[in-house]
This record gives C-alpha cells, sequence and structure tokens, in this order.
C-alpha cells in the first residue's frame, strides 16, 4: 500500500471513530489543566496514563496525567527539544520521532522514554529528519509516515 493510500485509509479511520465519539453525545467535563502550556507537542497513552510530550518553542518538556486521580505529575526532560514531531508506545515504552529542533532544524533524531525508570535514550535516528509526521504502530515495529521531509543536509 503506497503512502498515499494508507494516509487515505487511516484519515477515514480516524473520522469515523471521532463520529462514534461518546464525548459527542456525553459532553466535556473540566479537568486539571495541564501544568505546561503549549502547542505542538505529541501525547501517548502507557498504562492508563497520558503523556503530554514536547512542543512549545520547542521545548523539553514530559508531563504526565493519571485520569483516575485528576493529577499532573512532572518527568523527566526529553534530551532534544523538538515540536510537530510524532510519537508512539512500542512495548510499553514512548517513542519521539523526529520534528522541529532549536533554531528550525528538521531532526532525524530518536528517543526513547520508559516510564518504569523515568529515563530518556537516544535510539538510531531516521535516515531523512522529517516534522509533520505521523507515526504508528504496526505488528510491534514503528511506521513513520511522514508529511514533510527536511533539506538535505540538516537533522
Amino acid at each position: 500500500m503506497n503512502t498515499r493510500r494508507m494516509l487515505q485509509v487511516v484519515t477515514v479511520v480516524l473520522t469515523v471513530m471521532a463520529s462514534m465519539s461518546p464525548v459527542a453525545e456525553c459532553g466535556w467535563t473540566q479537568r486539571a489543566d495541564m501544568p505546561t502550556a503549549r502547542s505542538g507537542l505529541s501525547t501517548c497513552v502507557v498504562d492508563g496514563k497520558i503523556y503530554a510530550i514536547g512542543g512549545g518553542a520547542p521545548v523539553t518538556t514530559v508531563e504526565q496525567y493519571d485520569p483516575a486521580t485528576d493529577t499532573w505529575a512532572k518527568k523527566s526532560n526529553m534530551q532534544t527539544p523538538r515540536v510537530f514531531f510524532s510519537a508512539s508506545v512500542v512495548s510499553g515504552k514512548i517513542y519521539a520521532i523526529g520534528g522541529y529542533g532549536t533554531g528550525g532544524a528538521f531532526l532525524s533524531s530518536v528517543e526513547q522514554y520508559d516510564p518504569l525508570t523515568d529515563t530518556w535514550t537516544l535510539r538510531a535516528p531516521m535516515a531523512t529528519p522529517r516534522k509533520f509526521g505521523s507515526s504508528a504502530v504496526v505488528d510491534g515495529k514503528r511506521l513513520v509516515v511522514s508529511l514533510l521531509d527536511g533539506p538535505p543536509g540538516q537533522g
């Protein structure tokens, strides 16, 4: 399946899921505010907790939300400031992939976060720097679908 067709399938699936959302039927409920307001972040869920990662100017900030207690906790920062990046969970670990770095550089770097040890580790970089990407997990492997590649020599 080519990338364009895959993006069309993902768009249709997300549209159908959004139209079936119980939130649309039941309304919204105010919960605790995220401590660090920012745009361009990515989020993931591990063991029922939501991780708000990066974003901003860019920043390395990571915060964890526990819906059971309606509380936020500060977690270890990423090693690389990044915004407009992709994040996915594989085997209970979060992967932060590509994005924009400091000074607007496109990033090829990949970081792995282990929620059990609250640590970030640099992993093998992508061959091409990417931003505004999307990632999905298929059969336990990361699949990155990029919307915009970086210029040669950046990353």
